[in-house]
């Protein structure tokens, strides 16, 4: 099992813009992500069939050849048959899943989803305000934002989740998680998931954390070392663990991560998931708000509270002026421990050019509509 102590703040507790900040609370403080301290290493899919072409793809976003030439590699995992390819049109009793990566305007997604939206989303504010010990599920409504008592972001959370059957029970509408491999097995075939994400350069993700944890003090992840750190001694603390984008996308978060690890997180990115890019927030929103059919067209106090998310952000705060710069030793130091995440922010890139080509011709959803 896995000692160290990962360089990841846990997930933050709803914080609508207009409204009381739910991440100041000191319940939303006592949650984290639990593998960062003591997750067993996970499963590796192995096996020699190539994995199915699905999707938007061009000569720039395909798989690399020297993924499909291996003889053996690391394959998704059974319970991905019940996660929806991209794209995919909606059949009923589908779920958007969210995959949130820390500091990549993943607080300003859940505050878009279950605020703005008015969507019944699970989240680590699930089991907040006395609602931990809940062993039937409901819908609580706090600062106008609607969430199901079960907590998707944590490994506990999500054994719950699925012994209470929530994706069957009609009851919620968007998961949020850090956990795509496990998460993935809350699914059947009558009830999909449909993954969905924003992706920030490594680098900037790095610094911002680094940041972050150097001064947020009702985080169980707080080291106040990291406050007057440069990027360069961060990038070699005992705390930065490299490459997590890959990590998570290839359910490799212990242990070395290769060529191959990063081919299966490529190929999750490419067939299973909408991809959204930080900082084209406003076009990625659209995106989702097209693929999920989240209605904003003639809905101008939705309209106000997105467009204010992406102008403010939620859970956003100061950095000091450090230089940050391609030629700096800092991030040179930084890109050296994650040229995995680098080539993988790239293909994401790539990604969401094509998907943006794909959702040029789509009307944005009016009241009424249905989800693609």
């Amino acid at each position: 099992s896995e000692t160290q102590k990962w360089a990841e703040p846990p997930p933050k507790g709803l914080g609508i813009s207009h409204a009381a900040s739910f991440g100041s609370t000191s319940e939303a403080s006592s949650q984290k992500i639990e593998d960062h301290d003591q997750q067993e290493e996970a499963p590796q899919y192995v096996g020699n069939s190539k994995l199915q072409t699905h999707g938007v793809s061009s000569s720039s976003a395909e798989r690399s050849e020297d993924s499909i030439l291996e003889e053996e590699r690391l394959q998704m995992p059974p319970s991905f048959q019940n996660i929806a390819d991209f794209p995919s049109e909606y059949q009923t009793g589908d779920i958007p899943i969210f995959w949130h990566i820390p500091k990549a305007a993943g607080s300003t997604i859940k505050d878009m989803l279950a605020g703005c939206f008015q969507i019944r989303t699970a989240t680590e504010v699930g089991i907040q305000f006395g609602h931990s010990q809940d062993e039937t599920l409901q819908v609580f409504e706090k600062h106008g934002a609607k969430f199901v008592n079960q907590d998707t972001t944590s490994l506990d959370g999500i054994a719950k989740a699925k012994r209470l059957n929530l994706v069957n029970s009609g009851m919620v509408d968007a998961i949020v998680t850090h956990y795509v491999f496990e998460a993935s097995e809350l699914f059947s075939p009558g009830h999909r998931g449909k993954f969905f994400t924003v992706i920030r350069d490594p680098i900037d993700r790095y610094v911002s954390l680094m940041h972050y944890l150097g001064k947020a003090t009702e985080e169980k992840t707080y080291e106040p070392a990291f406050a007057n750190m440069t990027i360069e001694d961060f990038a070699h603390h005992s705390r930065m663990k490299n490459d997590w984008m890959t990590r998570w996308l290839s359910n490799a978060r212990s242990g070395e991560v290769t060529k191959q690890h990063l081919n299966l997180a490529k190929e999750v990115l490419r067939t299973k998931f909408v991809v959204g890019v930080f900082p084209n927030l406003e076009k990625s929103i659209e995106h989702f708000e097209k693929y999920f059919g989240w209605q904003l067209v003639n809905r101008p106090h939705r309209k106000k509270c997105v467009e204010e998310l992406i102008s403010v952000g939620a859970n956003m705060h100061t950095t000091p002026n450090e230089e940050i710069t391609t030629d700096s030793r800092g991030y040179n130091a930084l890109r050296k421990k994650n040229q995995l995440d680098m080539e993988l922010y790239s293909y994401a890139q790539q990604l969401f050019q094509e998907q943006s080509e794909y959702f040029k011709n789509i009307p944005r959803p009016e009241v009424g509509t249905l989800a693609l």
